[in-house]
């Protein structure tokens, strides 16, 4: 009988979209090489530099995203929220991590370990497919907001803000 944390993560992993209709033995793979972590305000899930092994799934809490330069300025990429995930874009890239994940808020995070998830993805390309989605979803919103910056006035970001709320 697996354990209670064994689980606790099959669950999370099942209720996860990304991972949701994923034969049992696949998320069985993801769980074995998965693990709950928990993280203090301001606790830095990873830092910027830091190599990328695992994509992360937040459970609980609220973490932010964010650039540093040597100056101590600091650029907040996004803000997530439970259920969301990141690091993604590194684990597929074999690249270390460019920005910062850092916990706003006491959190719960789900850790998933890359050799883990690249072979569920060769036993089942749905997988991969969803990946791809969910990066070039980010892509598109990262461009947006980019154009938005460069080419709206202060004005015209404000006005689409309150139009988007």
């Amino acid at each position: 009988m697996p354990s209670k944390s064994l689980r606790t993560i099959r669950r999370a992993l099942g209720d996860f979209p990304l991972f949701a209709h994923l034969a049992s033995p696949h998320i069985d793979e993801l769980a074995g090489a998965s693990r709950c972590a928990t993280f203090h305000k301001d606790q830095a899930i990873y830092r910027a530099g830091d190599p990328a092994g695992e994509m992360y799934v937040l459970l609980a809490g609220q973490v932010k995203l964010a650039l540093s330069c040597n100056r101590g300025n600091e650029k907040v990429i996004d803000v997530l929220d439970p259920g969301q995930s990141f690091g993604e874009a590194e684990l597929f890239g074999a690249r270390p991590h460019l920005a910062a994940a850092v916990a706003t808020r006491p959190c719960q995070v789900l850790c998933i370990g890359r050799d883990s998830i690249y072979r569920v993805m060769e036993l089942d390309p749905r997988l991969a497919l969803r990946v791809m989605k969910v990066l070039a979803r980010r892509q598109t919103e990262m461009e947006a907001e980019l154009a938005k910056r460069r080419f709206y006035s202060g004005s015209q970001r404000v006005l689409d803000y309150i139009l988007q709320q």
